[in-house]
This record gives C-alpha cells, sequence and structure tokens, in this order.
C-alpha cells in the first residue's frame, strides 16, 4: 500500500502489510528496494559476458539459450533483448530482480525491499561496460510494526493505525 498526502504526487511512506492468519499483523514502513544499472559503453560482441549476482550472462548473435541472451543491431536492442532474457529466467540468482531498458541501460531492482539486496551484485565479465557500484545499492530496512487485531473492524484499525504513524490521518 502506498498513501500519499500534501501536494499532489508527493509520497509519505509506502508499507507492505502481511497478516498472520490470527489478526496479528506486521507492517513494514518506508522499505527501499537496492538497485543498480550496467551501462555498455558500446554493442557488445558475441561471446563477450557480464557477471550478474555471481552469474556469468553471454552474449551470442544467436539461438541464446540458459544464462544467454541475443545481440540486437544496436545497444538498445541488446540491452532489449537482454531484460527479456533475464526477467524470464529461472536461475535463482538471477530471478531475485527485476531488469528494465531505462535510457538504453540495463537497471536493476532487487525484488525484495530492505537492505538484503545490497548484497546482490554486479560485474564487467568481459563486456566494456560501466557499472553503477559492483553491487546494488540504496536497500533500506524501513521501520517494523506488528499488531495483533481481532474482531471485523481488524484491517480498518489496522489501517488507520499505519496511516496515523506516518502522519496521513489528521492531515488537510
Amino acid at each position: 500500500m502506498t498513501d500519499s498526502a500534501g501536494s499532489p504526487g508527493s509520497e509519505i511512506a509506502t508499507a507492505k502489510v502481511e497478516h498472520w492468519g490470527d489478526g496479528t499483523f506486521r507492517a513494514v514502513l518506508n522499505a527501499v528496494a537496492a538497485q543498480g544499472f550496467i551501462r555498455f559503453d558500446d554493442n557488445p560482441t558475441a561471446e563477450e559476458t557480464v557477471v550478474i549476482n555471481g552469474v556469468t550472462w553471454t552474449f551470442k548473435t544467436s539461438g541464446a539459450a540458459g544464462d544467454q541472451s541475443n545481440l540486437g543491431a544496436t545497444v538498445g536492442d541488446t540491452v532489449d533483448n537482454l531484460v527479456t532474457a533475464l526477467n524470464a529466467s529461472a536461475d535463482t540468482d538471477i530471478d531475485d530482480a527485476t531488469y528494465s531498458n531505462v535510457n538504453d541501460e540495463l537497471h536493476v531492482v532487487h525484488d525484495t525491499a530492505g537492505t538484503g539486496g545490497n548484497a546482490f551484485t554486479l560485474a564487467a565479465g568481459t563486456a566494456e561496460v560501466t557499472l553503477s557500484g559492483a553491487a546494488l545499492a540504496g536497500g533500506e530496512a524501513g521501520i517494523e510494526y506488528r499488531l495483533h487485531l481481532s474482531g471485523k473492524t481488524a484491517i480498518a484499525r489496522m489501517t488507520a493505525y499505519i496511516l496515523g504513524l506516518v502522519g496521513v490521518i489528521g492531515k488537510e
């Protein structure tokens, strides 16, 4: 859940809420996912590699399978192919993140908000690239609250409590 108050578009807080089935709720406020990027200095050539979270990813002219992706005619096309392959990967070291093409750069966002994503690594391999860093960065744990509620109004009470904590309730 994300809630906003104040000027349009100003984010106050994000909250991940879990219900544990016995009237207990766990809310984590303002946790942030780690992220980073790989910028390709030039379009890679066949058999060049990048290393994503310890997995060597190889570029192919065609027929890519497994931990490989096909080269495109441009850097942007190659990154598009890489994004598609990474997001479809069944490799458990790769599927911990979501990948996108932003201005012909591979952007990587860890799937779980918090500090754990800061350990997800990036490396050049043999391709000429610029990295945001040796690992994703910026993951923050946020603040954890646990509530035990009972009765039919539990969810409404829990929501009001969380919104009150982050200062949304009572603001005009």
